[in-house]
């Protein structure tokens, strides 16, 4: 912003943006506290459309997706999760995000929603074989450099393994290098 030629409707709206987020993260912060200290029993679990809570997880990675110019290609069938919204938000920004990175500028990033699962396809990078099971181990990061440059500290897909498991849900990925990553989150209960 300090750089930025902005009006401001421009400026308001991005500070809006930040106050949000951080009221966000915050959220998220202390849920993620309460799953690691004291277990599944004090996550609320109601129905959750996913309809209702794609708009915030745009509007979270909208600068991400606007600043590397990705477009977003959505088959979502209407799908309700018994979950916690911010847990699941939480969940799907992070695979996204990743997806975000891992993607070259003006690539493609596909999202489906099916009666049991959400899938998530990038066709960047890709991993090795034996990359896939190292990524959801704490601080584990594939590319170190990238990680660092991006702010990573290989925590998102740990947390997004927890997020699954309270939510009876399990983390499929699929890669090669090259070819991009397929990420399908598969829940067992809705």
């Amino acid at each position: 912003m300090k750089y930025a030629n902005c009006s401001e409707e421009e400026t308001n709206a991005a500070v809006d943006h930040i106050i949000s987020q951080s009221k966000r993260i915050q959220n998220i912060s202390n849920k993620l506290m309460a799953l690691a200290c004291m277990g599944d029993e004090t996550i609320e679990m109601l129905p959750v459309k996913l309809a209702d809570i794609i708009p915030d997880i745009e509007a979270a990675l909208h600068p991400t997706i606007q600043d590397k110019r990705i477009e977003i290609h959505k088959n979502l069938q209407p799908i309700t999760i018994n979950g916690d919204a911010e847990l699941l938000k939480s969940l799907l920004i992070n695979v996204i995000d990743n997806a975000i990175k891992a993607s070259d500028e003006a690539s493609i990033i596909e999202i489906h929603a099916d009666n049991a699962s959400i899938t998530i396809i990038d066709h960047g990078k890709g991993m090795e074989h034996d990359e896939i099971d190292k990524i959801t181990e704490s601080f584990y990061r594939v590319d170190q450099s990238r990680s660092r440059n991006e702010g990573g500290a290989g925590l998102g897909l740990a947390l997004c393994t927890r997020i699954c498991e309270v939510h009876n849900a399990s983390l499929q990925i699929i890669s090669a290098p090259g070819q991009g990553t397929t990420v399908k989150i598969l829940f067992t209960t809705l």
